[in-house]
């Protein structure tokens, strides 16, 4: 049965098809169908017989079934052709449309673009056309007001004021000082209010003062309009006003003219402006042009060479020269022309000859000036080219002359301005400035590093390259010049040569360059003239400019037929780019390469080449090498693929950099291999990938650092083993290597750094090899050494505490990693002294062996004193200062240190001591570190005395050392005492300080024998013992031993021991709080005691003597007050009131005196005469001048005691605060730190507290700090 489906056979109306058009073919096929069926038959009944031989045979196509196939296909193929016809025609008719309506389209842009510039053109000229008009306005208006001015002062003396019309004025003499003090600061705004108060006083006596205040007003160039329209006031009001103002005014030019560095510019640019705007206005009657002249002359003949005084001439002639010199500038008579403007010229007030030497001094200045502009031009075009050798010689130019040449830049671009001013005022025409005229250099000479031949083999071109395989990818490529038809390239070539030939034309009519003698001397890196041009290029570029990277695709227009066969050529283009990607070895690369030049190259495909080149994903960096050897490939047949790639590239990688953000690292990367692999094809010259590798270098961090890493590791091998640019890829790779040693990295980019190093320049010697430790130990060191910070305290100091430290292994070597504090970061050294003063609270014995630990790395470092170790002793000092600051030593410890830097190795003789010479300033920065870490503590009790006493002592020790001491060692001391005492007065002199050093000496002397002597005070013992503590630790640093006595320990540690957190509780009764300690130890029942090594009680005579004198005084007070009598009020007479009229005057040699009697319930006064020389006159008067004494004692006594108050109350403070500290220390009870709060449950208190890093939690309002460690 057939299995063709119905009417297979048939046409649409059920007849059979006749493929052929006749049925005779058709029954012809029927009878073939038949026959064939029989066959079959026969076939299978065959098959069945034979089955084992046969099973699997199949039966040969029948002729017929081959026809049909035939014609089908032949059919289809008709089919697609017409097809394919239909859409070639469709093609060309939309793109003829399109490019109809691309014409029509650009004409109309061009006709709006024509449009929009004729507007825009016609908007500049009426705004031009206002502004000319405006000019003239302003010009017409100004001069009628000189005119008007100038009328006024002139006519002014016929119309001042009399006597009498003055005296009406207002005269008070604090009105007319208070106007006379506004003309020092003089300004435009106050030009009405000032007036109307001028018209209001009579300054009659006061012009002098007033010419004193106009000439040392600070005046700016806008308020000189104000101060000569005031001028003009007092002038034709007060006839003597311009004499005086004329002479003062002269005074001020009195320095003349400075040749270096003048200082008067201002001054003298501001002041001859006022006098001739004055002169102009006709404030002075007469002199004041001769005067002016004398004084501009000056200024022009004494400015002739280094002109400094440029702005003070232009300032003049632009303001002033109208009306003196009768200039007009060249823009306003250009602008005023154009327009065809009239301005009403004003006739001058001086005479054309006078107006001729204005001119002339003005025009031989400005004759100087300009061959001056052309010398500094030429000096900075010989200096700028000297560098720019330099930079293609050498591969650097030195920070001195690229500062130099910056200088002179910025000097001669300044001075270029000025001049262009002045000869826009004075209507000239610049000098003729010499272009530039550099060296094109074209060919150089290599360096003999490795000799490598072109595409050669060998050793010598196996250096180059790691391998074999490597060398034949980037060397041997295929010639395509073989291969495609020289019309292909033919043009491209002819281009290519014709712009060679015109570079080397150039480059051979070139002048040389005055250092050409040198040139074989040195090593010349540049290639060839393209390779110099676009370093140029790169060096000028400028940020602004930095736009993203857009290649727009450009279509050529051609004829109909051209037009057919470029769209078959983008099909198979598309059919290209598709399996690019998939091109992963060389021999597909070379054959998409090939096929390119054969059936594509057109100018539009290679458009859309270079996009697809320049685009290649950014995630397959796999594709670079077979992308750089597909533009190699077609570099010698189509040269513009390249050059036009690679400015793509460059740009692109500008962009990148100069965009500043820390985005697109995988384009960025992308970008710079991409760079790297063209470079390694000898495509992209070797100047710009080295002019790309120094402007990562220039700004060293972030992804700067990847770029930079990521392009040595493509190329960096290949240019630092290259001849003709081994010296300068060198040069950055040390530059790389310094950056890295003087910055810090993370983990990451050092490893990249140093891989990238590596690769390009391996080291010879081996490997060095990292000490073996065990994991606990590597585990101590990441914990401490890496992950310690601010934000990871906590979580170190919990690992920290798990540490075995009963293992005496590991405690050792814990102890010996918080010694080596210099291993840390500096700025984390708090954070160490933080989780040790943790860690003591549980482990002791630890903390006390880090802190001798650390007294000893002080004391080697003393000795020792060598400058490899200074960084390592800063880091040791700063960590015993942090551990005070923690609780963990005492402020003893602190000052026997700074005294041991003082005095360590020093002889009382003061002769030159080998640990501590005079040259060397070390300690005094270590000094600076203890102070600058903490001691801001010291601000209170005996320590403040201690360490006022120690900075007497401080400021003498280096005066003691050689002069002159260093600026960065003067300001380190300055600003760590303004920290410490900001009113601390310093001394200026090494005798003011060893007089200092005396006076305490002989004070403490005088003080202790006094106080041993006194017996009338019960404290006085105390006191002394006190003082003798406070001025003991300052007397040690006198002479400068080397060691400080054991009894200062003892002594000192009374000052601030009590701060430690073993010792709290002194503390608190002194500030009156309770610690968080001994309310645990209040609250809890827990009858369990631990003594941890608490202070025992010493019995002394020093504690007896108080108390048996602290008793004496005691009952000698009680028994006093027993004895005293009381005082018992005395009855006074009320005395009468009289009226001084009631009262009669005495005679002649009689005093009048008064005396009371009683008359009843009632008191009376009589008078009665007594003569002058009785014995009650003379009592009288004796008691009267004792009254008067004693009142005028009395007030200087309470002026004394008020002025001496505040130090009365610092010294009573003072005597209480020694007072306390020497009451004897009771032994103290520590409570368990494990206690049970009787559920069963061990509740455990870490006594751990972390400070603050902040500064403004260094004071508290009680004078002494919290317990806890001491804030910052």
């Amino acid at each position: 049965m057939s299995s063709r489906p119905r009417n297979s056979g048939r046409g649409p109306s059920g007849k059979p098809r006749n493929h052929d058009g006749g049925d005779e073919h058709g029954a012809e096929r029927r009878k073939d169908d038949s026959g064939k069926d029989s066959s079959r038959k026969e076939d299978v009944k065959h098959s069945k017989s034979q089955k084992s031989k046969h099973a699997r045979e199949e039966h040969p196509p029948s002729a017929n079934s081959e026809r049909r196939k035939a014609d089908k296909q032949r059919r289809e193929s008709q089919e697609a052709a017409r097809r394919e016809q239909r859409r070639r025609e469709e093609e060309e008719k939309a793109r003829i449309e399109e490019e109809k309506r691309r014409e029509q389209e650009e004409e109309r842009l061009r006709k709006e673009e024509q449009i929009r510039k004729e507007e825009e053109e016609r908007r500049q000229k009426e705004e031009e056309e206002q502004h000319a008009r405006d000019m003239a306005e302003d010009i017409v208006t100004r001069n009628r007001q000189k005119v008007e001015l100038r009328q006024a002062n002139l006519t002014a003396k016929d119309k001042r004021l009399g006597e009498a019309a003055l005296r009406s004025l207002d005269s008070s003499v604090k009105k007319n000082t208070t106007f006379v003090k506004k003309l020092r600061a003089v300004t435009e705004q106050q030009r009405d209010a000032l007036s109307a108060e001028f018209n209001q006083l009579n300054l009659s006596k006061y012009v002098q003062e007033a010419v004193t205040s106009f000439v040392e007003a600070k005046l700016k160039m806008a308020d000189i309009g104000c101060a000569v329209h005031l001028c003009s006031l007092f002038h034709q009001r007060y006839a003597d006003f311009s004499k005086m103002l004329l002479p003062s005014l002269e005074k001020l030019f009195a320095g003349g003219v400075m040749k270096d560095k003048p200082t008067n510019v201002p001054l003298y640019r501001v002041t001859l402006r006022f006098l001739g705007e004055l002169v102009i206005a006709g404030v002075f009657e007469s002199g004041g042009v001769g005067n002016l002249m004398h004084v501009f002359s000056s200024i022009v003949h004494g400015d002739k060479e280094a002109h400094n005084y440029l702005p003070v001439v232009l300032s003049f002639c632009r303001n002033c020269g109208e009306d003196l010199a009768g200039l007009v500038s060249k823009k306003q008579r250009t602008l005023l022309a154009k327009f065809n403007l009239q301005v009403e010229k004003t006739e001058s007030f001086l005479s054309p000859d006078k107006q001729m030497l204005f001119r002339k001094h003005m025009l031989d200045y400005y004759g100087a000036l300009s061959d001056h502009l052309v010398a500094d031009l030429k000096a900075v075009q010989k200096v700028e080219r000297r560098n720019r050798h330099t930079m293609m010689t050498k591969g650097e130019i030195s920070a001195e002359r690229q500062e130099e040449a910056d200088s002179m830049r910025k000097a001669y671009d300044k001075l270029l301005s000025n001049t262009t001013s002045l000869a826009d005022v004075l209507d000239k025409d610049l000098p003729n400035l010499p272009e530039d005229e550099l060296p094109e250099v074209n060919d150089f000479v290599g360096v003999d590093f490795v000799k490598v031949s072109e595409g050669g083999s060998g050793e010598n071109a196996m250096a180059l390259w790691e391998d074999e395989d490597t060398r034949t990818f980037y060397e041997t490529l295929i010639d395509l010049k073989s291969v495609v038809p020289g019309i292909l390239f033919k043009e491209k070539e002819n281009a290519k040569s014709a712009a060679e030939a015109a570079a080397s034309a150039a480059a051979g009519t070139s002048p040389a360059d005055e250092s050409a003698g040198d040139e074989a001397n040195e090593v010349l890196l540049a290639e060839a003239e393209s390779d110099a041009a676009i370093a140029a290029m790169m060096e000028d570029i400028s940020l602004q400019e930095q736009e993203p990277v857009v290649i727009e695709d450009t279509d050529e227009g051609s004829s109909s037929n051209a037009s057919a066969a470029a769209t078959s050529s983008a099909k198979l283009l598309d059919e290209l780019l598709l399996r690019l990607p998939q091109c992963v070895n060389r021999d597909m690369i070379d054959e998409a390469a090939t096929d390119f030049c054969l059936h594509m190259n057109t100018k539009s495909n290679r458009n859309r080449l270079i996009k697809a080149l320049f685009t290649v994903k950014r995630n397959r960096l796999d594709m670079l090498p077979f992308c750089g050897r597909f533009v190699a490939t077609l570099d010698p047949c189509l040269p513009d693929i390249a050059l036009d790639l690679c400015q793509w590239l460059l740009k692109d990688f500008r962009y990148l950099v100069f965009q500043k953000g820390q985005t697109n690292i995988e384009s960025k990367v992308k970008s710079v291999r991409y760079i790297g692999e063209l470079t390694k094809f000898k495509v992209m010259p070797k100047t710009d990938t080295l002019h790309c590798l120094k402007i990562l270098l220039h700004e060293f961090k972030h992804h700067n650092v990847e770029m930079a890493c990521q392009l040595l590791e493509t190329c960096g091998r290949f240019l630092f083993r290259s001849p003709d640019s081994h010296l300068r890829t060198k040069l950055l790779l040390e530059t790389m290597m310094r950056k890295k040693a003087v910055s810090h990295f993370d983990g990451r980019q050092h490893a990249l750094i140093e891989n990238a190093f590596y690769y390009c320049n391996p080291p010879d010697i081996p490997r060095v090899r990292h000490k073996v430790r065990p994991p606990m130990h590597e585990y101590m060191r990441k914990l401490l050494f890496k992950e310690l910070n601010k934000q990871s305290v906590e979580k170190v100091l919990r690992h920290v505490r798990k540490f075995p430290w009963k293992d005496p292994e590991i405690k050792s070597y814990g102890i010996k990693c918080f010694i080596r504090v210099w291993r840390l970061k500096y700025n984390n050294i708090h954070c160490l002294a933080n989780v040790l003063s943790g860690l003591e609270a549980h482990q002791e014995d630890v903390a006390i062996q880090v802190v001798d630990g650390i007294l000893e790395e002080v004391r080697i470092g003393m000795e020792v004193n060598a400058d490899k170790h200074n960084q390592r002793r800063l880091a040791v000092v700063r960590f015993l200062g942090e551990m005070y600051n923690y609780r963990l030593v005492e402020a003893a410890v602190i000052f026997r240190t700074l005294y041991m830097f003082l005095g360590f190795g020093n002889t009382p003789d003061g002769s030159p001591s080998p640990v501590d010479p005079p040259d060397n300033y070390f300690r005094i920065r270590l000094v600076c570190c203890l102070l600058d870490t903490c001691g801001l503590y010291f601000d209170h009790g005996s320590a403040k005395k201690k360490l006022d006493i120690f900075l007497i002592f401080f400021q003498l020790y280096v005066f003691y050392k050689e002069s002159p001491v260093p600026l960065e060692i003067e300001y380190l001391v300055a600003d760590t005492l303004e920290m410490l005492r900001p009113k601390l007065k310093t001394f200026s002199t090494k005798e003011d300080a060893f007089a200092a050093a005396n006076s305490l000496e002989f004070e403490f002397k005088t003080r202790r024998e006094k106080l041993q002597s006194s017996s009338r005070s019960a404290g006085g013992a105390e006191q002394a013992a006190a003082g003798d503590d406070v001025v003991s630790a300052g007397m040690a640093g006198v002479s400068m031993a080397s060691h400080q006595p054991d009894e200062d320990d003892g002594e000192d540690s009374d000052s601030d021991s009590e701060r430690g957190p073993r010792r709290a509780e002194v503390e608190e009764e002194e500030t009156g709080t309770t610690t968080e300690e001994e309310a645990m130890i209040s609250q809890d029942d827990d009858p369990e005691v631990v003594l941890r090594n608490g202070p025992k009680k010493i019995e002394c005579a020093e504690d007896d003597e108080f108390l048996a004198d602290f008793d004496k005084m005691m009952s000698d007070n009680v028994t006093t007050r027993r004895t005293d009598a009381p005082t018992v009020p005395v009855f006074d007479l009320p005395v009468p009131v009289a009226s001084a009229k009631s009262e009669e005057p005495a005679a002649d040699g009689m005093i009048k005196f008064s005396v009371l009697m009683k008359r009843g319930n009632k008191v009376v006064r009589r008078g009665v005469d007594v003569s002058d020389e009785s014995d009650i006159a003379t009592a009288w008067r004796v008691h009267r001048q004792a009254d008067v004494e004693r009142d005028r004692k009395e007030r200087s006594e309470l002026k004394r005691f008020v002025l001496d108050y505040e130090q009365r109350q610092e010294e009573e403070a003072y005597s209480e605060a020694m007072s306390e500290l020497q009451k004897p220390v009771q032994p103290r009870v520590y409570q368990s730190r494990h206690t049970n709060d009787g559920g069963g449950r061990d509740r455990r208190h870490m006594y751990h507290n972390r400070g603050p890093s902040a500064p403004s939690s260094i004071h508290n309002s009680s004078p002494f700090p919290a317990p806890g460690p001491r804030k910052r």
